[in-house]
């Protein structure tokens, strides 16, 4: 595979490991409440206790994607930058 298209294509995984899955998993990944049962709506909660409850069952997944995503878009760019040098240093 051409270094280049390879460059680009970590590039573009790697945005959206670190914004469209976080994003995502925001939008799409409710905390589950506290109380309530099987039987009835939950209580509520208070927003406070539902972003700590969010955070301790899917910040830390969340937060590993998004790292690797920051991995593979600077690998993306230093494959690019090298590939960039070596058609320059080629001609």
């Amino acid at each position: 595979m051409n270094k280049k298209v390879l460059g680009w294509l970590l590039i573009i995984f790697g945005g959206y490991f670190v914004i469209g899955n976080t994003i995502f998993s925001i939008l799409f990944n409710r905390a589950p409440y506290s109380g309530g049962g099987p039987i009835g709506d939950p209580i509520p909660i208070s927003p406070w206790n539902y972003i700590l409850n969010w955070l301790s069952f899917y910040g830390a997944i969340t937060t590993l994607v998004a790292l690797a995503g920051i991995v593979l878009f600077l690998l993306g760019l230093d494959i690019i930058e090298k590939n960039k040098k070596e058609i320059k240093n080629h001609i």
